[in-house]
Formats: C-alpha cells, sequence, structure tokens
C-alpha cells in the first residue's frame, strides 16, 4: 500500500487526523510503497514537529493507533466470555 492509501483507509475508518496526514505529506511521498503499515506510513510522511498540528498532536495519534494493554486484556476477555457463551448454548 501506499501512504495515501493508509491515510485514505484510515479516513474511511474514522479517524479524524487522516486529511491533515494527507495535507502534510509531500505529494511525491504520498506514492511510497514502503510503509508496510499505518504506524509506519504516519511516521514516514511527514515532520510532526513542522506541521500544523505540532509533535504532540502526532505523537498522541500514532500512540493511538496502539491499544493499551488493557484494552488488549479486555477484549481478549470478552472473546472468551463470547466462545463460553456459544458452547453453553450449543449443549
Amino acid at each position: 500500500m501506499t501512504i495515501l492509501e493508509h491515510f485514505e483507509k484510515a479516513k474511511a475508518d474514522g479517524c479524524e487526523w487522516a486529511d491533515a496526514a494527507i495535507r502534510n505529506t509531500h505529494p511525491a511521498m504520498l506514492e511510497y510503497q514502503g510503509a508496510e503499515s499505518l504506524s509506519r506510513a504516519l511516521t514516514s510522511a511527514f515532520n510532526f514537529e513542522t506541521s500544523p498540528e505540532g509533535s504532540d498532536y502526532w505523537i498522541n495519534v500514532f500512540q493511538g493507533l496502539f491499544p493499551s494493554k488493557l484494552e488488549s486484556e479486555i477484549a481478549s476477555l470478552k472473546a472468551i466470555l463470547e466462545h463460553l457463551e456459544e458452547l453453553k448454548n450449543a449443549q
């Protein structure tokens, strides 16, 4: 995927920051295909410090791409509970 494709997917997924990321990226860099993930696309696309939004904004966006350990644990527990409920209903 290109950086632009990553950002367009993020926009389609409801990420409010995606338009700003596209605006901040040099047009030639939008076609770069070396970013294998959204986080890599974001960190490769432009300089956070010189962007209109500033580095704190983009660092928060970047950190938001990774669910916290607690959120991950909650999701795992919910999946286990759903599976147990399915097993119970199958009996």
